[in-house]
């Protein structure tokens, strides 16, 4: 049984909804969330409507992008422990006029790690940071074409020992943003509709 302050901000369709970009406390994936107060929040991911937007993603996917290594002991905590999660993210820079779009920074491995072995196949909003070369954009910053070439594919984190890849093809399921006259905007890349358990 959900508290009843955590919403569901997926709908039976395994679609994402508006409610997605300013609930603090969700249920996504088999796990409550808290974006204030939850395991690994931070700042930022807590104030995404303005920082930011929010995706829809597959945690083996969101693993792709975030680079090797996890902490096997957090993973075990949180699947024997069942805490409350905050939400994970990813941090994405957009180089040579949106051309190139590498992952640059994360946090949520381990709660994504978690998340898969649990099931393989579950959906969990994800908060998105841009940058276009150093400068960190801002809700009011976001334009339409920048979405649609973050659909072509995202260079993955670099790391000490290991080269970033070039994954093509479309890393979200879906966003929600809000625009810079504070419309809500509700991209859905699921076609056709599927059913997802939830």
């Amino acid at each position: 049984m959900q508290p009843s302050d955590y919403i569901n901000v997926i709908d039976e369709d395994g679609r994402l909804m508006t409610e997605a970009l300013h609930s603090k406390r969700y249920t996504a994936g088999g796990f409550l969330f808290d974006r204030r107060e939850g395991l690994g929040s931070v700042p930022d991911v807590d104030n995404i409507a303005y920082m930011g937007f929010i995706a829809l993603m597959r945690p083996q996917a969101y693993l792709e992008y975030a680079g090797a290594g996890v902490r096997e002991d957090t993973v075990q905590y949180i699947l024997s422990e069942r805490p409350v999660l905050s939400t994970a993210f990813l941090d994405i820079r957009m180089e040579d006029d949106m051309t190139k779009c590498c992952v640059v920074g994360h946090e949520g491995r381990a709660r994504m790690t978690a998340i898969a072995r649990l099931d393989p196949d579950a959906v969990v909003p994800v908060a998105i940071f841009l940058r276009d070369g150093g400068f960190a954009l801002r809700h009011r910053h976001l334009e339409p074409e920048m979405f649609e070439k973050l659909r072509a594919g995202l260079w993955s984190q670099r790391s000490l020992s290991i080269a970033p890849k070039w994954i093509p093809g479309e890393p979200f399921l879906g966003l929600v943003y809000e625009d810079e006259e504070n419309q809500i905007i509700n991209l859905d890349y699921l076609d056709p509709p599927r059913k997802l358990a939830i």
